[in-house]
């Protein structure tokens, strides 16, 4: 078999590098088509659930949203306030989701995690440990997505949790 002329071998090491370019731009254009989605709310912590902790036996609140991956510690809860508590949320992730629900538990602190827990500035918590977290002692949940936009949604929605006494039963 004859080499091929050099003109051809050029052509042809052009035409492979471009289609591998071209398949590149693709992939990075359709990842860019996709919104993300957005989670904005708060948690709501009734009197009776704030009741349930003290100075001496405070307890923190953690939001998760499973199927975004979002969520963490929002708040210590210590000493009870007269009148409801309400936490802002904001959980951003890039992607889509089916169906979810974004849940709120109160765990009682741990007495041998006393240490990490910052009552005189409850607002918080990036992320507790949960090697923190006890006994859950209050649930929430709300759902977000109903499947509206199809098996994969994106955009932004609002969702208030309010909390009851009572650890969920999953």
């Amino acid at each position: 078999m004859r080499p091929l002329p050099k003109v051809n071998r050029r052509v042809r090491s052009l035409r492979l590098h471009g289609a591998a370019w071209l398949v590149a731009a693709s992939l990075v254009l359709a990842a860019g088509c996709e919104n993300g989605v957005s989670i904005t709310g708060q948690v709501i912590v009734p009197v009776d659930v704030q009741q349930l902790f003290s100075p001496e036996q405070p307890g923190v609140v953690v939001l998760r949203a499973t199927k975004v991956g979002g969520g963490g510690s929002l708040r210590y809860l210590c000493a009870p306030q007269s009148q409801e508590l309400t936490v802002p949320y904001s959980i951003n992730k890039f992607g889509c989701v089916a169906e979810q629900l974004v849940e709120a538990r109160a765990f009682r602190v741990k007495p041998n995690e006393l240490g990490d827990v910052h009552c005189d500035d409850p607002v918080v918590v990036s992320r507790a440990s949960t090697g923190l977290l006890g006994e859950e002692l209050a649930y929430g949940a709300a759902t977000i997505f109903r499947g509206e936009g199809g098996p994969c949604d994106s955009g932004s929605t609002t969702a208030d949790v309010t909390m009851a006494v009572g650890a969920a039963h999953l």
